[in-house]
């Protein structure tokens, strides 16, 4: 049993419970303390936030607003910068998978506009000032291997700025001033800022974050005006999953997507081979196989789109099948294809080329066999 409670003990406790309440008072008073430190930092740091936004305000020039005066200014009648790709004073996103070439067909479309040459061979160009490419993916002799073999004629009228190992921050006014001075100084009008991703890691914006790449896109637009360039493609990956023809995206925030005047699409197939379209403000250039010459490097429209050239492709490798072994069975014709190893899309590769005229099949006894069709003959077997 315990020994009752003494007026010392008593004592004690109070003591204790007086004790305890000062250390919650004095806790309270550090935690509303703390409070108040974390209140007047977010505030000072909206107030910033504020005054950058505001020392960035552009306010266009006061003018008759109404739809009236729209509709009756008198606008220059210009070309586009290049026919079917972009118009005059747009800016383009030039999307690609990894490895598909987006640099050399870059490349190609700045010499064209530099000798005044149709863009893959189609294409009207009409350049007004220079051209610029901002290079931040590779080093100058990687990209001097790049430029080198399509004997570009006006050279003085392509500029590099090499920027691999720099930072060119976007977001700060330094880096804003450091770009609109370089596109001043070399009189560009068309401009190739490539990759995009390095551009958003060096300003620090989230590639993910549709708030802050709208506001990156936000600089970029200004520094564009202020520094007089009349057409920008923007050049960005697509992330490195499988799409289907058509669904192709750049990775990251959609409003990238949603600030393009034009989308540039760059593709390639199972056999590798490449295919480009353009969609956007008064642009719709459906897709198109590229042919790239190995020895100079440049691009020529050589067919259709992804479905019809792989259709032709498994057409011709029937028809090579068939003329080298004359009678050969279905069967035997399907294994033999290596373009496709889906039944169905072996299937119908034999059943195209028996459409197209050339190649026929003749029924002995319950196999059919299949022959080419000779092209000099003067009528083709039912």
């Amino acid at each position: 049993m315990n020994a009752p409670l003494t007026e010392e003990d008593y004592a004690r406790l109070d003591e204790e419970a007086a004790a305890w309440e000062r250390a919650r008072e004095e806790s309270e008073e550090r935690i509303r303390a703390r409070a108040l430190e974390f209140d007047e930092h977010f505030q000072a740091l909206a107030l910033s936030k504020a005054r950058t936004a505001a020392e960035h305000l552009r306010i266009p020039p006061v003018q008759d607003d109404t739809v009236t005066a729209l509709l009756t200014r008198e606008f220059p009648d210009e070309p586009t910068a290049i026919d079917g790709f972009l118009g005059r004073d747009q800016s383009a996103l030039f999307g690609g998978a990894f490895k598909t070439g987006k640099t050399s067909v870059e490349s190609e479309c700045a010499r064209c506009l530099a000798d005044g040459e149709p863009f893959l061979g189609l294409y009207d160009t009409h350049l007004e000032g220079n051209v610029g490419i901002t290079n931040a993916e590779m080093g100058e002799r990687d990209y001097a291997h790049y430029l080198r073999p399509l004997g570009i004629r006006n050279t003085d009228a392509v500029r590099v700025w090499h920027l691999r190992g720099y930072a060119l921050n976007l977001m700060a006014d330094a880096g804003c001033e450091a770009a609109v001075k370089w596109l001043r100084r070399n009189e560009i009008g068309f401009w190739f800022l490539d990759p995009y991703s390095s551009v958003l890691a060096w300003s620090g914006v989230d590639e993910n974050s549709n708030d802050e790449v709208a506001r990156f896109l936000v600089r970029l637009d200004t520094v564009k005006v202020e520094a007089g360039v009349r057409e920008l493609v923007v050049v960005a990956h697509y992330g490195r999953q499988e799409f289907s023809p058509g669904s192709e995206h750049v990775r990251g925030a959609s409003k990238l997507d949603d600030w393009a005047d034009v989308r540039w699409n760059l593709t390639k197939d199972e056999l590798d081979n490449r295919f480009i379209s353009a969609m956007g403000r008064g642009i719709e250039t459906d897709e198109c196989r590229l042919l790239r010459d190995p020895e100079t490097h440049r691009f020529t429209v050589s067919g259709g789109d992804r479905r019809t050239t792989i259709d032709q492709e498994r057409v011709d490798e029937v028809v090579a099948i068939v003329t080298a072994s004359p009678g050969i069975n279905a069967g035997s014709i399907y294994a033999l294809l290596k373009t496709t190893k889906n039944r169905n899309e072996q299937s119908k590769a034999v059943l195209q080329a028996r459409q197209s005229g050339r190649v026929f099949a003749q029924k002995n006894g319950t196999a059919w066999e299949h022959f080419a069709v000779d092209p000099d003959a003067s009528s083709v077997p039912v």
